[in-house]
């Protein structure tokens, strides 16, 4: 089995071992960091990614065993191989009952450690697998309008293929999850996944996509070997690196940021655009082979009710509880309005709805929206009745949010409690209480 590229965290406070593990790690193809303490390593994963840690049980400050619960909790599926050359039968029943991969006793036997640490990574490996498998097999796109549809058959189209897609659309319209559902029925889909947005800064776009041997830490091309890759704002990379980029993705090796070793990286390139940014320089265009767009949400309201139940149900699974629900009212208010923030916002929408009102069915009055932004479908709307919408949604937001609590609620709204009950008064805002 191929271990190219695989991360090993070395952990052992004597200087001789952690050199001579990460030669022998390296020659067979591993990157191989080293720290010298239980803190340094709890410290280093939580900054970085590793595929496996080698674990010395006795060890200055807190000890092995220590350290590899405090691993668990940081990520339990990380396979942890402890080693020691002063082990006790109660020590390694205790690390493997603390969930140790495997107890290797000191000198360690260079075939049994490249053999178990094969079969650690390649069982985390599997695991994610299945779980990247499980994943992906409920991704499709949501929606039956005619827009919606023939994006379908757009992503279904590019599924099949291997190319590079350039994907066109506002901010939150779902180019990002457009990805996923292509990624998610192509034949890279038991690949892994990554997610890149272009940072501002130069260099530190560089040390993101092609790693930093300050680091030690692998870029995020060479973590989609054999998968795919989504990089967010790619016309904003410098042309020097949108070069490199593509220089990488056609050789399939990409040479790290600073000096660090060349890694593999076979992997299929989506990236996002906003509709007035400008195009990727000619090098990484060439590697987008097909563009498609994403329609905004206004643009596909027939939509909105299945997307709506589609959050409901997702985000009630997250949080352990009975999703929402609204009435024909509610989700007339959802459909009229405006959608700024396409859907995203009716994401977040739902998922507000949910943190306030679990299982609830929901009423137009309960949603977080200002009436202000539907304002294209209410023809002949005055300013002061515009005002007074918007004042009316935004203070029963506020009172929601703040459990009906006056105080709590003028406090977050920004305004003084006395002006607050002025205004419930005015808008006709009846605490539930008080209602018949």
């Amino acid at each position: 089995m191929s271990v190219m590229g695989a991360h090993v965290l070395v952990v052992d406070d004597e200087a001789p071992i952690r050199e001579a593990l990460s030669a022998l790690l390296e020659d067979e193809g591993f990157l191989v960091s080293t720290v010298g303490s239980g803190e340094e390593a709890v410290a280093w994963l939580q900054r970085h990614a590793a595929d496996c840690v080698l674990l010395d049980i006795w060890l200055p400050g807190i000890d092995g065993v220590e350290t590899l619960a405090r691993i668990r909790e940081l990520d339990p599926d990380l396979p942890v191989i402890m080693m020691s050359g002063h082990a006790t039968i109660d020590a390694a029943v205790e690390a493997t009952r603390k969930g140790a991969f495997d107890f290797l006793e000191k000198p360690l036997s260079s075939d049994r450690l490249l053999v178990q640490l094969r079969n650690a990574i390649e069982q985390r490996r599997l695991r994610l697998d299945k779980q990247a498998r499980a994943g992906n097999a409920e991704l499709s796109w949501v929606g039956t309008s005619e827009a919606s549809q023939a994006l379908a058959r757009a992503l279904a189209a590019a599924a099949r293929s291997d190319g590079g897609v350039l994907f066109v659309g506002e901010r939150g319209s779902g180019k990002r999850y457009a990805a996923r559902v292509v990624h998610a029925h192509s034949r890279r889909r038991e690949g892994p996944w990554v997610e890149v947005f272009v940072p501002e800064d130069e260099a530190e776009a560089e040390r993101v996509l092609f790693g930093d041997r300050k680091s030690e830490e692998r870029g995020a091309l060479a973590r989609a070997h054999q998968g795919a890759i989504w990089i967010e704002g790619v016309a904003r990379l410098a042309p020097r690196l949108q070069e490199k980029l593509a220089c990488a993705v056609r050789a399939r090796r990409v040479e790290g940021f600073g000096g660090l070793r060349t890694l593999p990286c076979d992997v299929r390139v989506f990236a996002g655009r906003l509709p007035d940014d400008p195009p990727p320089a000619p090098p990484v265009r060439a590697l987008l082979a097909t563009t498609i767009e994403v329609p905004p949400l206004r643009d596909r309201r027939e939509d909105i009710p299945a997307l709506a139940a589609f959050f409901a149900d997702e985000i009630a699974r997250e949080l352990g509880c009975a999703p929402v629900s609204f009435t024909e009212e509610a989700m007339r208010a959802l459909i009229e309005y405006a959608w700024p923030g396409n859907v995203r916002e009716l994401r977040n929408v739902v998922e507000h709805c949910t943190l306030l009102y679990p299982g609830e069915t929901l009423s137009a009055e309960k949603l977080p929206i200002s009436p202000t932004q539907g304002v294209p479908f209410a023809e002949g709307l005055q300013f002061r009745e515009a005002r007074a919408r918007f004042e009316r949604a935004f203070l029963l937001y506020h009172l929601e949010r703040a459990g009906w609590n006056i105080s709590r609620a003028a406090r977050e709204a920004g305004i003084e409690r006395s002006q607050l009950h002025r205004k419930m008064q005015q808008l006709g805002i009846t605490p539930p209480k008080e209602r018949a």
